[in-house]
């Protein structure tokens, strides 16, 4: 099957081919302008409608469209040759950005697909993922390369790795519950030695916004407590070590237990009951 896009831009050649050809200064021949007739409607009920669904860049497209209704205007009536071999050139530059967005858009898709096929998520964390995606995508970022840290067996390093799952709790409690509108609770206090509301203190008023009782959000903040220790005391553990290299696989086993242990279920425990509504 002839891609649209493909088939458009051939008879978009093979249009201005015939333009040219063309000595009237005016475009009078019924032949020609049906022909421009038929190229706007290949783009508008062919190439169009699939071209969507790879390019979001609706600049690009609006251009485009505005181009080629413009080009169905002149077939209506006499145009100069000029002001049709100058519509077609802009036609041309705008394919071309089409053409190589829609590329970038298909090989993104493919790698992801891939990556995908090499990497089995489990139901829960494609869940937490896709609802990260649509709140907070840099969240979401972090937590997908931690998911791929911990499901890739060949990886030398991984030092960013419990940092990532933490940057992906700390970005979603700032975004669900910001500092200001914690401090602004009646009766609230800072906890000793801290700035600002703690991590623990956002968790909390999360909950509460959504009517849960002290004691449902008792396990939630539990939690939060489980992951801050012991992702500081994972990364503690690679930062002294004079060697990393003759400590490599003890980091490693350290790290791999985020994908089975405790922490891991912390972190699934405190996003869902602040994701979910």
């Amino acid at each position: 099957m002839t891609d649209p896009l493909e088939k458009f831009s051939n008879n978009l050649h093979e249009f201005i081919k015939n333009i040219n050809k063309s000595k009237a200064v005016q475009v009078r021949s019924k032949a020609l302008r049906e022909q421009g007739i038929a190229l706007v409607q290949l783009y508008f009920r062919k190439v169009k409608p699939q071209i969507v669904t790879h390019i979001r860049n609706e600049a690009v497209l609006a251009e485009l469209d505005a181009e080629m209704q413009h080009l169905l205007i002149l077939t209506q009536r006499r145009t100069k040759k000029d002001i049709y071999k100058k519509i077609l050139k802009s036609i041309i530059s705008h394919i071309q950005k089409v053409s190589v967005l829609r590329e970038l858009k298909i090989s993104q898709a493919l790698t992801e697909q891939s990556a995908n096929q090499r990497i089995s998520f489990s139901h829960l964390e494609r869940g937490i993922l896709n609802t990260l995606k649509q709140l907070i995508p840099t969240a979401a970022l972090s937590y997908e390369q931690a998911l791929v840290d911990l499901n890739n067996s060949d990886r030398i390093s991984f030092r960013g790795t419990a940092n990532e799952l933490r940057e992906t709790l700390r970005e979603t409690l700032d975004h669900l519950a910001p500092d200001t509108a914690i401090q602004r609770q009646n009766g609230f206090t800072l906890e000793k030695g801290q700035t600002k509301p703690t991590m623990k203190q956002k968790v909390r008023f999360i909950l509460k916004a959504r009517g849960l009782s002290k004691t449902a959000s008792k396990v939630p903040e539990l939690s939060v407590d489980m992951v801050e220790e012991r992702i500081a005391s994972l990364t503690r553990s690679i930062y002294d070590r004079s060697s990393l290299s003759s400590h490599i696989s003890s980091i490693r086993t350290e790290v791999l237990q985020l994908k089975n242990t405790q922490i891991k279920r912390s972190l699934y425990i405190i996003l869902l009951r602040i994701l979910t509504p």
